[in-house]
């Protein structure tokens, strides 16, 4: 502990969410003296940058998730019980939190996150929960790019997780409409008569607040959240969900939890989770 006051330690985070994503940050006696971010296509690019960081400060500690559909939580640490829960021990890799509750992963994606030198691996559910605040009758949704990630927790323990994954060819579908769209075409098929009203509209007619539009997105969380809640009542417990906390970095309309209340009639508000500096800090209390 002594010495950690007088050398710099290195803290290297890292994870993909449609780019392979990177923060590093140097801290010396608890104080933070530099940091940044970096995004790359290709995942050698990532690596590289790692060698890179590593080689210019020897105390340094490289950190990731686990991101996959196949890891989860079990509200039990004995391993017996995983079999209620449809798991496979062996399989899977898991660790006891509190002697409470466990999250698992498999041991393919374990050995997958390993090829590049990792010192810490968590599961996307273990930062959830690390974050998590209310823990009684309350589901909590992490929102990125490609999966969202529902963690529900009772009586202060996480019992239910599931994960949403986008299908790929969803994803292709979209691009390929926006780039299949000829704006030429489109215009010429505008009626002479169209343009005339157009040009003949009072702005302070239009009612701009109630034309919210309501993304796709949103729309996925909403239906997700849906399924979610529907196989928890059904297999987990009979209490009802009282709050929906929502970790998003801006990727929601700001309406979400309007929606959310007219749709299911649950309390909802957003907070944002910085998954790097999340894996960081996390590592930070292991070292």
């Amino acid at each position: 502990m002594f010495i950690k006051k007088f050398i710099k330690q290195q803290f290297i985070s890292c994870y993909y969410d449609e780019n392979y994503k990177l923060l590093y940050e140097i801290y010396k006696n608890n104080n933070l003296l530099e940091e940044n971010r970096f995004e790359f296509e290709e995942k050698k690019g990532l690596i590289k940058k790692i060698k890179e960081l590593s080689e210019e400060i020897p105390q340094t500690y490289t950190s990731t998730i686990i991101q996959t559909i196949n890891q989860g939580v079990v509200p039990s640490c004995q391993k017996t019980d995983f079999a209620k829960y449809g798991i496979e021990t062996e399989n899977i890799k898991y660790i006891c939190v509190n002697n409470k509750y466990a999250f698992y992963t498999s041991l393919y994606d374990l050995m997958e996150a390993k090829k590049i030198n990792i010192d810490f691996i968590y599961s996307i559910f273990a930062l959830m929960d690390y974050k998590a605040t209310k823990k009684i009758n309350t589901l909590y949704i992490l929102i990125t790019k490609e999966k969202f990630y529902i963690l529900i927790y009772h009586k202060n323990i996480p019992i239910f997780s599931d994960i949403y994954e986008k299908a790929e060819e969803l994803l292709e579908n979209d691009e390929n409409e926006l780039e299949n769209l000829d704006n030429e075409n489109i215009i010429e098929n505008i009626e002479d008569d169209i343009i005339d009203d157009i040009d003949n509209i009072d702005e302070s007619e239009i009612d701009f607040e109630d034309n919210k539009i309501t993304t796709g997105i949103e729309m996925d969380v909403i239906n997700f959240i849906k399924s979610s809640l529907e196989e928890y009542y059904e297999n987990f417990a009979d209490d009802f969900i009282e709050n929906i906390i929502i970790f998003d970095n801006d990727f929601l309309n700001e309406d979400i939890t309007k929606i959310i209340y007219d749709t299911l009639l649950i309390e909802s508000k957003k907070e944002n989770l910085d998954i790097l500096k999340t894996i960081n800090e996390i590592s930070r209390k292991n070292v």
